[in-house]
C-alpha cells in the first residue's frame, strides 16, 4: 500500500478565502521490474494509472505525481455531474 499525502481538499470559508487540507490515503499498488531493469507501478484503482523509474523510489514518487492526476480528474469529475444533476 503506498500512503502518502495525496489528496487534497478544496474548503471555502464563505469569505471567498480558500483553505487547503491535505489527507492522507491508502492506495494499492503492484510494483513490477521490465526486462530492462525499470520498475513499473500501477495503482489498480485507476484506469491508465502507471509510471516507471530507474529505482523503486523514483518508481514511487512518479506515481505518486500520477495519482494526483487522477484524483483532481476524478474530483473534477464528481464535481461536474453533481452540477449537472444538483446533487447535494
Amino acid at each position: 500500500m503506498l500512503s502518502a499525502p495525496l489528496a487534497m481538499t478544496y474548503e471555502y470559508d464563505g469569505f471567498g478565502v480558500e483553505r487547503l487540507e491535505m489527507k492522507k490515503i491508502h492506495l494499492p499498488i503492484i510494483i513490477e521490474i521490465d526486462e530492462d531493469g525499470y520498475y513499473i507501478v500501477t495503482c489498480p484503482l485507476f484506469k491508465g494509472c502507471h509510471s516507471y523509474g530507474e529505482t523503486i523510489d523514483e518508481a514511487l514518487e512518479n506515481i505518486k505525481e500520477v495519482i494526483e492526476i487522477c484524483l483532481e480528474e476524478t474530483r473534477n469529475f464528481l464535481s461536474y455531474n453533481q452540477e449537472i444533476f444538483n446533487v447535494t
